[in-house]
């Protein structure tokens, strides 16, 4: 964490793991939340073999929200999905030009989610959260 810590002084560049190492500590107390590698949605996007969301954690639980964060050429944004009830909530501290990138792979994963879990979800409402919102 200390590494984290002082890459956030200054203009220095966020790598992922500076990323996961500032919102690990959200999750660390809340089991039902999961953190997902900045990675994650760009691999589960375009793994066209697969159209399949795997929610659950290793040990068969299913999380209640999923935090998501987003690198969108040189803007990071955090996608909270609430699984629960079918929200979507993109938070972006300095509204970035990149709205539009960051709202379709949003679309896309909400309409995998919804073929891979029918029973559960039809739609998904997404939001998305800008300055002091976030």
């Amino acid at each position: 964490m200390e590494v984290a810590v002082e890459s956030l002084l200054g203009n220095s560049w966020l790598t992922d793991t500076v990323v996961s190492d500032v919102l690990e500590p959200f999750t660390y107390f809340h089991p039902l939340i999961q953190l997902r590698s900045t990675h994650w949605l760009d691999v589960l996007l375009g793994w066209h073999g697969r159209d399949f969301v795997e929610l659950t954690n290793r040990e068969g639980d299913q999380p209640a929200k999923l935090v998501i964060p987003m690198h969108l050429h040189d803007h990071w944004v955090v996608a909270l999905c609430d699984l629960q009830h079918g929200e979507m909530h993109l938070y972006d501290s300095i509204g970035g030009k990149y709205e539009t990138e960051a709202k379709e792979k949003l679309k896309e994963f909400s309409e995998k989610l919804c073929r891979s879990y029918p029973q559960r979800w039809t739609h998904w409402s997404i939001t998305r959260k800008v300055g002091e919102e976030c």
